[in-house]
């Protein structure tokens, strides 16, 4: 398998994650983009994950659930990384310092792999298009 930045894909998902963590506590992320096609690559991660639980909540007229909004790296960060038993629930975090580190504004970086799924689902939602998203994005916390 094809080897991006110095990340085999080959690497067992939990390895490749690892490598992910310590870059961003090295204060040197991998970029969205490569981080999103290499899910978008890989055939055991279901695509639009978020947009068909959304579309599961209407269908089922649930209004109220719970979802992590945001993870951030803990210090040091060899306490973030997983082992070949561990979950990957680090992956589904709408605001992933852990994995993607901080934007410019300080700020951690919004998932690729889920955050476009929870904009689209908002911004389809009656009512004011945008307000719940801008009031995610206020709840966000500085490193």
């Amino acid at each position: 398998m094809e080897s991006v930045q110095g990340l085999s894909a080959a690497l067992p998902p939990y390895e490749w994650i690892n490598e992910l963590i310590r870059r961003a506590g090295a204060g040197t992320p991998v970029s969205q983009d490569l981080f999103k096609s290499h899910f978008a690559a890989r055939t055991w991660y279901p695509r639009n994950l978020f947009a068909t639980m959304f579309d599961m909540f209407r269908k089922y007229k649930l209004y109220a659930v719970t979802y992590g909004l945001e993870v951030s790296p803990k210090i040091p960060t060899t306490l973030d990384l997983l082992t070949e038993n561990s979950t990957l629930w680090v992956l589904n975090f709408l605001y992933n310092g852990t994995i993607l580190g901080t934007s410019d504004n300080g700020y951690y970086q919004t998932n690729p792999i889920v955050f476009p799924d929870l904009k689209a689902a908002i911004d389809t939602t009656p009512g004011q298009p945008g307000d719940s998203l801008n009031q995610c994005a206020s709840l966000t916390t500085r490193r």
